[in-house]
C-alpha cells in the first residue's frame, strides 16, 4: 500500500569534497604518501603512489551535495524507484591530484614512486596485521588492493538532465585545490583539528604542539609574567618598565608572546 501511496527513489552521492576554513577532508594531507606538510616531509611513504597512479574516481563538492540534494526534491516527474547519480561526469586519478597538489604546494609537481600493485598489496597485508596487533590499524585495508589503478568513471548525463542540476565548476576538486591548500599552510592547526577525527592519519610536528600548548597557557603565561615583572629582580632587570603603566604592560606582554606564537606556528625566527 505504501509503495502504491508515495514514490520513492535513491540519490547516490559521489565522494564528498569539503572545503572549510581549514582545508579539506577525504582529499589530500600535505604531504604524506600521495599528498604533500612539513609534518611529514621526512615521511618515507610521502611520493608513493599505488600501482601506475590510475586508480580514479569522481569528487563531488558537498555545498553541490545540498543543492543536488533540493533539486531532486523539487522534481514531481521521477518515476518509482528512479536511481540518481549525484555526481559530475568522469572521475580523477591520483595520479593527477599528487601533481596538481604538489604544484600547488612546493611551486613545482614532484615525482612520485609508482609503486607495482603486487608489492602494494603485499605490502599492505603485513601492514595491516602488525599494525592491528599493536592495536592502531592502518586506513588502509588489504581489500582496498583490489581497486590499485581501477578506473570508476561515472556518467550522469540523464541524471543530470532530469533533475535540471549540473555541478558549477568553480566547485570542481582541481579548482578547489589550491583553496584547500593555502587553508593548510594559513592555520595548519585549524586544519589538522577539523580534519583529524576524519582521516585519524594527522600527527601534529613538534613546532604545532607547541603553539598548541602556548595557545592553551596563554593566559597563564601572561599572570607568570606579569608576577615575575613585578618581583623584586623583575624590577631590577627591566627598570625601563616600571615607568609604563598596569594595563600598557599587560597589552605589551600579550603582544610579545603573540608574536612568539606565531613564530614558533610559522617557524620564521625572524617574526
Amino acid at each position: 500500500m505504501a509503495s502504491r501511496r508515495f514514490r520513492n527513489w535513491s540519490l547516490r552521492l559521489q565522494t564528498p569534497v569539503r572545503q572549510t576554513t581549514a582545508g579539506t577532508v577525504k582529499l589530500w594531507v600535505p604531504p604524506r604518501q600521495s599528498r604533500g606538510a612539513p609534518a611529514y616531509a621526512s615521511s618515507w611513504r610521502r611520493k608513493i603512489i599505488g600501482g601506475r597512479g590510475s586508480f580514479a574516481i569522481p569528487y563531488l563538492h558537498v555545498r553541490e551535495a545540498a543543492r543536488v540534494t533540493v533539486a531532486v526534491m523539487m522534481q514531481d516527474g521521477l518515476g518509482h524507484g528512479e536511481v540518481i547519480m549525484a555526481s559530475p561526469n568522469g572521475a580523477m586519478t591520483n595520479r593527477l591530484l599528487f601533481e596538481k597538489a604538489t604544484l600547488h604546494y612546493f611551486g613545482s609537481p614532484s615525482t612520485s614512486i609508482d609503486l607495482p600493485r603486487p608489492l602494494c598489496k603485499a605490502g599492505m597485508y603485513a601492514r595491516n596485521h602488525l599494525m592491528r596487533a599493536l592495536g592502531h590499524r592502518p586506513f588502509e585495508r588489504p581489500w582496498m588492493s583490489q581497486y590499485i589503478d581501477r578506473q570508476l568513471r561515472v556518467d550522469a548525463t540523464r541524471s543530470q538532465a532530469l533533475i535540471r542540476w549540473a555541478p558549477r565548476g568553480r566547485l570542481t576538486i582541481l579548482r578547489r585545490l589550491p583553496f584547500m591548500i593555502e587553508n593548510f599552510k594559513t592555520d595548519p592547526l585549524e586544519w589538522y583539528r577539523r580534519n583529524h577525527p576524519a582521516m585519524r592519519i594527522i600527527h601534529p610536528s613538534a613546532h604545532l604542539r607547541v603553539h598548541r600548548l602556548l595557545e592553551k597557557h596563554e593566559l597563564r603565561i601572561c599572570d607568570a609574567v606579569s608576577t615575575y615583572m613585578a618581583s623584586r629582580e623583575g624590577r631590577r632587570v627591566f627598570l625601563n618598565y616600571r615607568r609604563f603603566g598596569s594595563e600598557e604592560r599587560e597589552w605589551n606582554q600579550r603582544v610579545a608572546l603573540r608574536h612568539l606564537m606565531d613564530s614558533v606556528r610559522t617557524r620564521d625566527k625572524s617574526t
